[in-house]
């Protein structure tokens, strides 16, 4: 069927009384007159109904020439969950996000989040596409490729020279791969890829690739980001291998009604002419036959627990109209086939969802969502729409996760105060361990987790880890300054910054002076963040100056301060009393990667380099004596997945370990079993925050803590 122009809106047959209503309610409200409206009764026994109103002027223009479509927006647009005449509410499975005839995407943001503008008030967008870790929006315009954070101030040009998509409102014309370190977009001659991997600027050494192959409405990266998958006129579909910094042709499928991927060398199509193949890009582009060719198959589609869906109709079937098909299903692992349902929608035009639980379809610049197995559906609060396309899936929310031991961070409660919350290791929802009027500022964990030393309206306090009893004055400090109070080993004493290095006992002692901030003739030279070392009368501490950041030694018992060669942000001790340093990089636009590098307290000249300075480290744990479990940047501009190996430090030997996901500041258990981070970041001056994400590396599995919200400072329990 075709859709006329204007906004498509759908009942079923017994609602359709209740859509009157609405409409007259919402005459009465503003509208007048020129009302023209127009039915179709398709199979399923739906019915579709366009109106096309007329305002007054009194509607300030804003309305003008609106539909029903804009009762839907009065009703659910803040939650994007509008139920259309009593039906159910929809909640998107992730942030949508819509390019407009006007030039500007808008974020259709989950639950609460609301509806914003991302892109740049003075850039016509022609296209855009959204990083795997739903941090980053790329987009194009008539003059450069560029890239913006969605949720923090960072934005760059990556190329001038990024041509135009030839058409647009069919697929994705601008992909990030899943790796996040590649960009391929549609041109009018083919397609061009940025490889955005590598240690250089963005100015310098950035790889470009061009495929000529003419007119491409869609791409679809692998999995893993290995192959890139085109989609041409009549269902031509070409398969690239990504072979840096060139792609190479190793497939041409000559039909094929939709595509989707199995794995990360393996894909499945749906040819014109009848069944659906399976295709191994890693085994000489070998097929299988998942079903024959006495019916018809469209829109195959893998969903996350390996069920292959896809839309049939036998060959010879008068009773389903050409183009139109009826769900089953190939359940993994089995033989048999599941029908879905009983009944064939019309398949034109549809695009799967993520998860593959929903379609879309889209036209005249409206946006509905449908139902698979009825072909029931709703519009979506969007109008005059060029292009859509979606962020990130969202991992599941959780209230708690069981985890090897319990963490720590900042975050508000319900009065805006800054608290310090447990998150308890039994899976159970965090709690605030203090309650104070003034927000805490920085704290420390003892060794075991009995006790937390924490920062909070000038003063230095220790409580009960588990929040219990009440908190105990230790000593007044400079309410401006971060202390970052550390134990020793016994958890007796608490070393803390404070206009220098400090040193107090937990029985209430008066605290005592290790060493004074000082000037170098230049600048105020600072020490801050000490850390005790686990075998050594000395303390780990930063030295800040006018260089930079390096690491020190200060002896407890003199006071005296031995200084390294700058430059590190990060220190670590280690068991035998040897620390490391590396840098994280705090900059995603330049890639800065300074290794890893281990000292010796009795040589703080040269150290040996355990990784070369191009290796960008974000974490490091000793998981056990003499073996480093290392969170690496993989070098990828504005994007980086995780991954992480293992180094025995006696040889320099490396393992891998995992690669699993996206986080902000990941911070690895002392075990090296979870990474805990942040999803969604934003930035209060100076600190990172977000929503707290935690993942596994051993299965894979990432999931965020539902509440609360933002969070920022995240500890794990130390041994």
């Amino acid at each position: 069927m075709q859709y006329p122009s204007g906004y498509l809106a759908l009942w079923q047959p017994e609602n359709l009384f209740s859509g009157c209503s609405m409409l007259s309610e919402l005459r009465k409200s503003c509208l007048h007159g020129n009302f023209a409206t127009s039915g179709y009764q398709s199979p399923r026994r739906a019915v579709y109904l366009w109106v096309t109103i007329g305002t007054s002027p009194s509607c300030e223009g804003e309305l003008m020439r609106r539909t029903l479509f804009l009762l839907i927006i009065t009703i659910g647009l803040g939650l994007l969950t509008a139920p259309v005449a009593g039906q159910d509410g929809f909640n998107l499975p992730a942030a949508l996000y819509a390019l407009g005839s006007d030039g500007q995407v808008q974020r259709f943001g989950l639950g609460t989040e609301g509806v914003r503008t991302v892109t740049p008030e003075d850039a016509f967008v022609l296209d855009f596409g959204v990083s795997p870790d739903g941090n980053w929006l790329a987009y194009r315009t008539e003059d450069a490729l560029s890239v913006t954070h969605l949720f923090l101030d960072n934005s760059a040009i990556v190329e001038t020279n990024a041509g135009v998509p030839p058409v647009r409102g069919q697929g994705d014309t601008l992909a990030w791969s899943p790796t996040g370190d590649t960009i391929a977009y549609t041109t009018l001659n083919g397609i061009r890829v940025h490889f955005n991997s590598g240690l250089s600027t963005l100015e310098d050494e950035t790889k470009f690739a061009d495929i000529t192959v003419g007119e491409i409405h869609d791409l679809r990266w692998s999995p893993d980001g290995r192959f890139l998958a085109a989609a041409a006129n009549d269902n031509i579909w070409w398969i690239y291998r990504r072979d840096e910094p060139e792609m190479t042709l190793v497939s041409a499928i000559p039909s094929s009604i939709g595509l989707d991927w199995l794995s990360g060398g393996e894909l499945i199509f749906a040819p014109q002419d009848g069944g659906l193949f399976a295709m191994n890009l890693d085994n000489a582009n070998a097929q299988t036959t998942l079903l024959d060719d006495t019916w018809f198959y469209r829109l195959p589609f893998r969903r996350p627990d390996g069920t292959i869906v896809v839309f049939a109709r036998q060959k010879g079937d008068d009773t389903i109209e050409e183009g139109f098909g009826r769900l089953i299903a190939l359940l993994p692992d089995e033989a048999a086939i599941g029908n879905l349902s009983e009944t064939a929608i019309e398949i034109e035009a549809l695009r799967w969802m993520p998860r593959g639980e929903f379609l879309t379809a889209f036209q005249g610049g409206v946006l509905a969502v449908v139902e698979p197995t009825t072909g029931n559906g709703f519009p979506l609060p969007i109008s005059n729409a060029v292009a859509f396309g979606w962020g990130s899936q969202p991992f599941e929310h959780v209230e708690g996760v069981q985890l090897p031991r319990e963490g720590y961070f900042l975050a508000e409660d319900e009065n805006e105060v800054v608290q310090l919350w447990r998150l308890p290791a039994d899976g159970s929802p965090p709690f605030t361990i203090t309650d104070g009027e003034d927000d805490v500022t920085s704290y420390g964990i003892s060794p075991g987790g009995r006790n937390v030393a924490y920062s909070s309206g000038g003063t230095l306090w220790l409580r009960s880890a588990d929040g219990r009893g009440e908190a105990r004055q230790l000593a007044t400090i400079n309410a401006e300054n971060l202390p970052d109070p550390a134990f020793s080993p016994d958890g007796q004493q608490i070393a803390y910054a404070d206009g220098g290095i400090w040193m107090i006992s937990t029985n209430g002692d008066a605290p005592q002076q290790l060493a004074a901030n000082r000037s170098d003739g230049q600048s105020e030279v600072l020490y801050v963040r000490p850390q005790f070392a686990t075998n050594l009368g000395a303390l780990l501490v930063d030295i800040v100056g006018g260089d930079g950041v390096a690491p020190g030694i200060l002896d407890v018992n003199t006071g005296e301060v031995l200084g390294a060669s700058c430059c590190f942000s990060n220190s670590r001790w280690l068991r035998d009393g040897r620390f490391i340093t590396y840098s994280v990089n705090t900059d995603p636009l330049i890639i800065f990667a300074p290794g890893l590098q281990l000292w010796n307290v009795n040589s703080l000249s040269e150290p040996a380099i355990l990784l070369p300075d191009l290796v960008s480290v974000s974490e490091v744990v000793e998981v056990e004596p003499g073996v480093l479990r290392i969170v690496i940047d993989t070098g990828a501009q504005f994007v980086s997945p995780l991954r992480v190996v293992d180094m025995r430090i006696e040889d320099g030997v490396t393992t891998f370990v995992s690669a699993h996901g996206f986080a902000e500041e990941p911070t690895l258990s002392p075990g090296g079993d979870f990474i805990a981070g942040f999803a969604g970041t934003n930035v209060a001056p100076g600190v990172v925050r977000g929503s707290l994400t935690l993942i596994d590396n051993m299965t894979g599995e990432q999931v965020i803590l539902s509440e609360p919200k933002s969070v920022w400072d995240f500890k794990w329990r130390p041994n």
